[in-house]
């Protein structure tokens, strides 16, 4: 295939924090949105087992061909709460969205069961997060310790996967949850120590995916694995 994408992006962010005058202004209440307009096209034509590739600006275009274009839209928020209980310990709460614009899948092809095509456009990614967690320094500020919760949920997230050698991204549901926990020490005037341990559990509650063998749609999730998600993480050094 000889193919040729465009991706135009637009975008605009605001945010503000605020200090209401109660709790010796303590508590810092911060707010943002965003909004995103995606648009995307593409080109694309068949090459020859021999010859020449195929030029996407022929006209006509020079064998099988096909184009597609379309746009995508989002409003994304944020809203965090943090309470400096001390000049040392803040405790802090999150809330935010994401998203990951749509696109094509050029190498989506056809279904060799069905004999249909398919879909070369995907769905966009989206993503709402929870957060907990605080920061801390104790012991004349020669130790911090931070922690961490989290949750995140995703809507239509973006897998790619392989049938029959044609490339398709399905979009899945998925839950992403865990904690990590990170410690900073000063034991002598020149000898810092650090370490941190982290906990990922994710989840797929959705994963439908066309059996190539019988070409009828299934749902994987109990047996989809995600690539570079390991349960555990851990770090020391010194």
């Amino acid at each position: 295939l000889a193919y040729r994408t465009r991706s135009e992006s637009l975008a605009g962010f605001a945010q503000l924090s605020w200090k209401p005058d109660i709790l010796d202004r303590r508590l810092e209440l911060t707010g943002g949105i965003r909004y995103t307009h995606d648009k995307r096209s593409l080109d694309q034509a068949s090459v020859p087992a021999a010859g020449p590739i195929p030029s996407l600006d022929a006209t006509p275009p020079v064998g099988p061909s096909r184009a597609a274009s379309a746009s995508f839209s989002n409003w994304s928020y944020l809203a965090s709460l943090n309470m400096q209980w001390t000049p040392t310990l803040m405790t802090y709460a999150r809330v935010a969205t994401g998203y990951k614009s749509g696109g094509f899948d050029a190498r989506a092809g056809v279904n060799p069961i069905t004999g249909t095509s398919f879909d070369v456009t995907f769905r966009p990614e989206k993503a709402t997060s929870f957060e907990i967690g605080f920061k801390s320094e104790f012991l004349d500020r020669r130790v911090r310790l931070n922690a961490d919760w989290f949750y995140t949920k995703y809507k239509g997230l973006q897998v790619s996967q392989y049938s029959g050698g044609n490339g398709f991204v399905p979009n899945a549901d998925a839950h992403y949850q865990g904690f990590e926990v990170e410690l900073t020490a000063l034991p002598l005037p020149h000898l810092q120590l650090d370490g941190s341990v982290g906990y990922t559990r994710a989840t797929y509650d959705k994963f439908l995916l066309v059996d190539p063998a019988t070409g009828i749609e299934a749902d994987y999730r109990k047996t989809a694995r995600f690539p570079y998600a390991p349960r555990f993480t851990a770090h020391a050094g010194a």
